[in-house]
């Protein structure tokens, strides 16, 4: 103790304001790091060739930094919030079945990867389970990386851990300096922190992160390689020194910096354009002006960056709300409705045009369907609108929104009886998201597709009841209480019988509550 002096507390004390900074986070996998962390460098330290290590030193930061979440409040925020690690529960029911998701991706993408930046679209075709949340990461590093870039992505991130842990192994063994030495500890404590924390999160992908750790892990092996004579092995480390390799290298990267810097600022304007943007809402609540004006910063931002499929999506998304505002102020006029009639809104809706082309299509009225194609509010507001979604499903397939989008208004501008391959992309895209599955099922009835409607409203119940009164409703209306019990509802006993007893109560009604007696009674056996 008398041998601590000013500097040594001072670093004590900056090391515990950190601790403390990272528990009360609360972030459970950045808490399990730098456990997991600490114990390995200072067993690394331990095995190190003659090498002391001042374990009352480090325990003391410990208490210090525990101490400090004490001390601003937040003991029962950070207890309460590690002990759900334990809540088996909760975890079977939060990143675990996205983890089951994402692999199920990686055996159809082992080979090469999806593609840099590809994984939250992904992962979704593959996701059947009722989830509201989009996953932009996996929560996984190693399982993104292997969606994303394959085997070979893989296991070029194991080789860069086993690299600069070699390194850092070596500094440790062999560097008889001070400098040396601390360069050794803090290449395995951020090596092992970022290993473990990979499993959890994705905290690489955030920019700070990843520039400190490459310059930790850069430093760590150009000391490594520079420490002996004997360089031989120093060659998987280093470029060497001389030649054209290395200031070819620095040129490639200082461009693929600047190229990043460009880039990113183009991502920015279009983030910002759509962020700006009201989507949805009556024309109460959004003015045809204020979406003429978001359609303009959009398309701006689109100038510099038309791949975007998500801005493009956006784009189209405003320009069909601008024709539903236009149209509704049209029914008004036409009508002599004032105020805020649903009825008129509802109206508006390309679900409702859909429905209409359907209709001119199966009584063979094609003078109908075009003069409802040459509406004017219609050509000039949806002709866009299906252009862009176009755009967006060329720059990814993968947006089921967009697919099931294309089918209404192309049966509307196109073909009627092309819309069900766009509704069945959007269904196989989706296969969890409830309220795209019941506007699949809708869209199917509308057209006529029985089976297909049936499928989509069997998905969408066997994920959640959430949408089962709109179901029983059109399928009351359409189908059969043969049809309903079999091929709408789900396998789910217990909803059979509640629905026996609580819906079907009628004197009317007995053959129903016949059928779903018998069908829960084949279910439980």
């Amino acid at each position: 103790i008398g041998q601590l002096n000013a500097r040594t507390l001072a670093v004590m004390a900056v090391a515990a304001c950190i601790l403390g900074g990272i528990f009360c986070s609360l972030s459970r996998g950045a808490g399990l790091a730098v456990v997991g962390a600490a114990i390995a460098t200072v067993l690394a330290t331990l095995c190190a060739r003659g090498r002391r290590v001042r374990l009352w030193l480090v325990g003391l930061v410990g208490v210090a930094g525990l101490g400090l979440v004490g001390w601003v409040g937040m003991s029962g925020q950070v207890q309460a919030r590690f002990a759900t690690l334990l809540d088996q529960e909760l975890m079977a029911g939060t990143r675990i079945p996205h983890w089951r998701d994402g692999l199920a991706a990686a055996g159809d993408f082992w080979r090469l990867g999806s593609g840099l930046g590809t994984y939250r679209y992904v992962y979704r075709p593959y996701q059947e389970r009722l989830s509201e949340a989009w996953y932009y990461h996996a929560e996984n590093q190693y399982l993104e990386a292997l969606v994303e870039a394959g085997v070979p992505g893989l296991g070029l991130m194991l080789l860069m851990i086993g690299l600069v842990g070699a390194a850092a192994w070596r500094l440790l063994t062999d560097d008889e300096g001070t400098a040396g030495f601390a360069f050794g500890v803090a290449g395995v404590f951020a090596l092992a922190s970022q290993a473990i924390h990979g499993f959890f999160d994705f905290g690489l992908y955030v920019p700070a992160n990843v520039l400190l750790f490459a310059l930790l892990s850069g430093s760590v092996s150009g000391r490594a390689v520079d420490l002996r004579s004997d360089r031989s092995w120093g060659r998987f480390l280093s470029l060497g020194r001389g030649g054209l390799a290395g200031p070819l290298l620095a040129v490639l990267m200082a461009g693929g910096v600047l190229w990043a810097c460009w880039e990113t600022r183009r991502v920015a304007a279009v983030e910002t354009a759509l962020r700006s943007a009201r989507f949805e809402g009556p024309p109460g609540e959004v003015s045809a002006e204020s979406l003429t004006d978001a359609i303009e910063r959009v398309a701006g931002s689109l100038a510099r960056r038309p791949d975007d499929a998500e801005a493009r999506h956006g784009m189209a998304t405003l320009r069909l709300h601008l024709y539903r505002v236009r149209a509704y102020e049209q029914l008004q006029r036409e009508t002599g409705v004032s105020g805020d009639d649903p009825r008129l809104w509802q109206a508006t809706s390309q679900i409702v045009l859909h429905a209409r082309a359907h209709h001119f299509h199966r009584n063979n009225q094609p003078s109908e369907l075009e003069r409802l194609r040459g509406e004017p509010v219609i050509e000039e507001h949806l002709g866009p609108s299906l252009e862009q979604l176009v755009l967006a499903r060329e720059a990814c397939p993968l947006l089921a929104e967009v697919h099931v989008t294309l089918g209404e208004l192309s049966a509307v501008l196109v073909d009627p009886a092309g819309d069900g391959v766009h509704i069945e992309r959007a269904r196989r895209l989706g296969p969890s998201d409830l309220g795209l599955l019941f506007r699949c099922g809708l869209l199917d009835l509308q057209a006529g597709r029985i089976g297909a409607a049936c499928e989509s409203w069997h998905a969408c119940l066997s994920l959640s009841d959430r949408y089962l009164d709109e179901v029983l409703l059109l399928a009351g209306r359409h189908l059969s209480a043969v049809r309903t019990v079999e091929d709408v509802l789900p396998e789910s006993p217990a909803l059979l019988v509640r629905l026996a007893r609580e819906r079907y109560q009628a004197d009317d009604q007995e053959e129903i509550r016949r059928l779903l007696a018998e069908r829960a009674g084949r279910l439980l056996d």
